[in-house]
């Protein structure tokens, strides 16, 4: 599941790195070709990003106002806290709904392309069987994070908002008192200083990790032993040390990529695992190849 301190590490190296075909290619050819995948990869991923980042900016802009306009003449924050879950509540489904969407989209396309190239390459006869497995696995799992994702985004917003209220109410002026400001102007300004920021590190991070996790899953979905996995780390020079020193390791499938993190060693099942630290997988932008026989 999304981890709740995603929002709260930002800047991390990779999370502004230049456009794709502006990194150059190298002349030796398997660096070459590690540096065209990623460049693939790292296009399409992008355009899903702006569709995340939209979807999260409509539902933020809808929750600002409409509890902006109820919080007008409230001063209380009992009742300030009450009013912001109900509407918080009212926001989770329909954007669970809208991120599931755009998880399951992520996932077909990078998912069915992963099982066309199994099949082009001779590692299966038909893909029908593991594409009926992976369909059913990814909707399921778009969904899972999809309410994840929507629970995290509101327990984010209403910590975040009820402490700018607080501040708020015990601010105190050059004169020695205390600056009452409406907390609607104080719940506009905060989703103002915000929305963008949160919008484009969930957006970012969710874009990159689905399609990795959706690629997984469907090798998993392939059931043929043999397969080995490399990773290939972000082709410019925004790539974290950890997933520079890892790039380029070439391990079994179902195997563990060691990963240095702050607290020691993160396993990964690669690029985007969510059951890594969050300074391992917020705004990573590597790729997961698969090499299946002697092709990828």
């Amino acid at each position: 599941p999304p981890d709740d301190d995603i929002e709260d590490i930002s800047g991390e190296p990779e999370d502004d790195g230049p456009d794709p075909d502006d990194v150059p290619e190298p002349d030796d050819q398997k660096a070459r070709h590690a540096v065209r995948l990623w460049k693939g990869e790292e296009r399409r991923k992008r355009a899903h990003e702006k569709v995340l980042r939209r979807i999260v900016l409509e539902s933020f802009g809808g929750e600002k106002e409409r509890i902006a306009t109820r919080l007008a003449d409230v001063s209380s924050l009992q009742v300030a806290d009450f009013i912001i879950e109900q509407e918080l509540e009212k926001s989770r489904p329909p954007l669970r709904k809208l991120l599931a969407g755009a998880y399951e989209e992520i996932g077909f396309e990078f998912g069915r392309e992963l099982l066309g190239r199994a099949k082009a390459g001779g590692a299966i006869l038909e893909t029908k069987s593991p594409l009926d497995r992976f369909e059913f696995n990814i909707r399921k799992f778009a969904d899972y994070v999809a309410a994840e994702r929507s629970r995290q985004l509101s327990t984010t917003t209403k910590r975040r908002l009820l402490k700018r209220l607080r501040d708020a109410t015990s601010e105190v002026g050059v004169d020695g008192h205390i600056v009452k400001t409406s907390f609607a102007t104080v719940t506009r300004a905060a989703y103002n200083a915000w929305q963008d920021s949160r919008a484009k590190t969930v957006s970012r991070t969710d874009a990159h990790g689905f399609a990795e996790e959706s690629k997984r899953r469907a090798v998993d979905a392939l059931q043929v032993p043999g397969i080995r996995k490399e990773w290939i780390k972000t082709q410019d020079d925004r790539v974290r040390d950890s997933h520079d020193a890892v790039g380029g390791t070439i391990i079994d499938q179902h195997e563990k990529f060691r990963v240095k993190s702050d607290n020691g060693v993160d396993l990964m099942d690669g690029p985007g695992d969510e059951t890594a630290s969050a300074a391992n997988k917020i705004n990573c932008r590597c790729v997961l190849s698969f090499i299946m026989g002697d092709r990828t």
